[in-house]
């Protein structure tokens, strides 16, 4: 009796050894007729990962010597070259890609507002102005726009393209100081209400800014002259 139990016990062991021996021999045999396939799916997958790699690097690499070659044009801003900038900026713009072509694309904008030409500086600092990865950029790009805007005397819509960035970038460091320069431009537009409403934001939201100071005497100055209308 015991014996059969116990071959019984057996039994089910085997059983469970045949499902196991099943299971390898199905995977053994799979893996003998797709070999190939695999070890070429395997392979196909390493030299994507070193591809991956060397690509990355590589890109660091030129974006690395682009900003290089990006830090001179600052130098030559404030020196007003500004003929050597858009010559500079041109060839950096043609021999990399990313950010030393975008940020030189701003230089070049830069250079041509200092020259007078509004239109083209408007056109290379729109490229920049909607991009919201980069809020450095983005404000420099806004804030040339808006000056642009601004030395064409339309000054009520420079305001507004500051005070929509600011809306957009609450939280940015940048916010009061697009706020700041939108008040400027309403006051010169004689939207004086308008002005008065920027100023208050500062002061209300932007605490901790060092423009704080500036726009609180603002706004009183502002104040006194519709009083002293009045």
């Amino acid at each position: 009796m015991q014996s059969t139990r116990a071959r019984k016990r057996l039994t089910r062991r085997e059983i469970k050894e045949d499902k196991l021996l099943v299971f390898f021999s199905r995977a053994s045999m799979f893996i003998e007729d797709n070999l190939w396939s695999i070890v070429g799916g395997v392979g196909a997958l390493v030299v994507l990962v070193i591809g991956y790699y060397i690509y990355t690097g590589w890109y660091a690499r030129q974006t690395e010597r682009g900003m290089e070659q990006v830090a001179g044009l600052e130098l030559m801003m404030r020196a007003e070259q500004y003929d050597a900038v858009i010559t500079r900026a041109n060839q950096i713009i043609n021999g990399y890609a990313g950010l030393p072509d975008r940020t030189a694309s701003l230089y070049k904008a830069d250079a041509l507002r200092a020259k007078g030409d509004y239109a083209a500086a408007k056109r290379l600092y729109e490229g920049w102005s909607g991009r919201g990865e980069d809020e450095v950029h983005s404000y420099h790009a806004t804030k040339g726009f808006a000056d642009c805007l601004s030395a064409e005397q339309q000054f009520a819509r420079a305001g507004e393209v500051l005070r929509k960035w600011a809306k957009d970038h609450k939280k940015s460091g940048f916010a009061p100081h697009a706020l700041m320069e939108a008040a400027t431009n309403f006051e010169l537009a004689n939207r004086y209400r308008e002005a008065r409403e920027v100023l208050q934001k500062i002061l209300d939201d932007y605490r901790e800014s060092q423009v704080v100071g500036r726009a609180r005497q603002r706004l009183k100055l502002m104040e006194g002259a519709v009083a002293a209308v009045r």
